[in-house]
């Protein structure tokens, strides 16, 4: 029973470890060339974005030939602050902006038009005692 065991751990340590292989270079590849990358999040048709400090970006592959992983950084938002989290649904994004303590937003991006809107304003204000 023993030795079934330790095969059954060495068999799930070997496949965690070959997994862990073939997903590197795609993870790599997503936050490659963005500084302070955060959050990200993957659409249904296969779209990548990534947020960091002050902007989310798009992945896209940039087609050249004889690589595999070549991909460029789009911007689609960029504002001073921190962009927080990325939902997705029914074609927009969806992205927390904190300006600042005291500021912060929820961003939307329409992935059809490229549109861009603040959905919610949040405004704390501190009153003197």
């Amino acid at each position: 029973m023993k030795k079934i065991c330790n095969a059954v751990i060495l068999s799930l340590l070997t496949l965690t470890i070959l997994l862990t292989g073939c997903f590197d270079a795609a993870i790599v590849t997503a936050v490659d060339k963005i500084p302070n990358a955060g959050n990200s999040i993957a659409t249904e048709s296969g779209r990548v974005f990534v947020t960091c400090t002050g902007s989310v970006f798009e992945k896209r592959k940039n087609n050249k030939p004889g690589s595999d992983f070549e991909y460029d950084n789009v911007t689609i938002l960029h504002e001073s602050g921190e962009f927080l989290g990325i939902a997705g649904y029914k074609g927009i994004i969806y992205t927390a902006l904190m300006k600042n303590i005291f500021k912060s937003y929820l961003l939307s991006y329409n992935l059809t038009t490229g549109e861009k809107n603040v959905v919610y304003r949040f405004i704390m204000k501190v009153q003197a005692a």
